[in-house]
């Protein structure tokens, strides 16, 4: 009886719509957009010496189904990693190019994540040309 009182009380207090509408919510609701992850972090290496190459190197980040540029990131220095594809989920292709090197392309990679994107670490192996 008390816990029929109780759940009465809490139903005027907030009301149905309270209870389904967290349910009901699209999900831009959730506070998550611009959370600020990447879709992929790229180590740029020189595929004979594995030595850092990422200065002067552009990554590309393209949708899969339509080849629509996403991203792109020109590097100034042979940082670890390059980021991009900011807050992007879904089916990608990543393009890296660097003078004086073949590009170095990966296709269908699955980039997931609900309100933050899971990451995908990957390492562009470039051949000088």
């Amino acid at each position: 009886m008390k816990l029929m009182l109780l759940a009465k009380r809490y139903l005027r207090t907030i009301g149905t719509a309270g209870i389904f509408g967290l349910a009901l919510a699209p999900a831009q609701s959730c506070g998550c957009a611009g959370v600020g992850s990447p879709a992929v972090a790229v180590s740029i290496v020189d595929a004979q010496t594995r030595a850092p190459i990422a200065a002067g190197a552009t990554v590309y980040v393209l949708e899969s189904a339509t080849g629509a540029r996403l991203d792109s990131v020109t590097t100034m220095d042979d940082t670890r990693e390059v980021l991009a594809g900011w807050d992007r989920t879904g089916r990608i292709d990543v393009v890296v190019e660097k003078p004086g090197y073949f590009p170095w392309t990966t296709t269908r990679l699955d980039v997931k994540g609900d309100c933050t994107v899971e990451t995908r670490h990957l390492t562009a192996a470039l051949r000088r040309r």
